[in-house]
């Protein structure tokens, strides 16, 4: 059957096609990965067995109009990207330095500063000014 759908549906309809078709995709093209680092062992069946997870991180997003949902995606965003930064720059330069391995200092930019915006305590945050506001503007009943 053959719907009449406005421009916005069609619309609509289209980005959710999209969204699953790539979701499927991903999950597939991550199991198959899996199934061939696991000697072909089913990675669903075989507990214990060696697996890949990929973690796809975008980035900010920058909308129209931003939700709290996508700030606190684009915050976690940051956290892993600090994490990794941290893990992958200055933990293996240490250890670089430690076992006396040559190697060359690899600059990277922290984003220390962008996380403290969004949650620090410390200081005027977003976070801290939302919880400030929410608390404020409660209405008791």
């Amino acid at each position: 059957m053959i719907n009449n759908l406005t421009k916005e549906q069609a619309g609509v309809t289209r980005d959710t096609i999209s969204k699953l078709l790539f979701k499927k995709m991903f999950a597939w093209i991550v199991d198959k990965i899996n199934v061939s680092i696991s000697n072909g062992y089913d990675t669903k069946k075989a507990k214990g067995s060696n697996f890949t997870g990929i973690l796809d991180i975008f980035g900010f997003e920058i909308f129209d109009t931003n939700s709290f949902e996508q700030l606190c995606i684009n915050f976690a965003n940051e956290k892993l990207q600090c994490q990794f930064n941290s893990h992958m720059f200055t933990m293996e330069q240490k250890e670089y330095k430690k076992e006396k391995v040559p190697w060359e200092n690899i600059k990277f930019v922290d984003n220390q500063g962008c996380i403290d915006v969004i949650e620090s305590y410390a200081t005027l945050s977003i976070f801290r000014l939302l919880d400030e506001n929410c608390t404020m503007n409660r209405k008791d009943e």
